[in-house]
């Protein structure tokens, strides 16, 4: 059950990371909306983060419940699911959410020419 529970978190770590390449994409794409909002610019900057720190824990966490790590490297891999879950919080609180639906689907819409209409009506319709 340990290595199930193991090769599950691996493949969960395998499945984020091309997640973390499309928020990168959005992030160079849409620049110039993001440097507009300081706010929005930190919170997305939190989520990108979190993005890229969450498949590193991942992998940790799952090499960790398999027993490949040693005990001390155990620990820290838990030191950092406290440190991504930190930052899970930290993006909860500081993005602004409803500008960041507008921002992304328009980023989106200018980038794939494919129009995109967010819940708050940003966007290209």
């Amino acid at each position: 059950m340990r290595k199930t529970g193991g090769f599950v978190l691996k493949a969960l770590a395998f499945l984020i990371a091309p997640f973390v390449f499309g928020m990168i994409v959005a992030t160079v794409s849409g620049w110039n909306g993001l440097r507009e909002n300081p706010r929005l610019l930190a919170g997305w900057l939190t989520l990108l983060l979190l993005a890229v720190v969450t498949p590193f824990v991942l992998r940790r966490a799952g090499r960790a419940v398999m027993g490949h790590e040693p005990a001390e490297a155990d620990r820290r891999a838990w030191r950092a699911g406290l440190l991504a879950a930190g930052l899970a919080v930290v993006a909860l609180f500081l993005v602004p959410w409803r500008d960041l639906a507008d921002w992304l689907a328009a980023t989106l819409s200018e980038t794939t020419g494919i129009p995109v209409v967010s819940p708050g009506g940003g966007g290209r319709p």
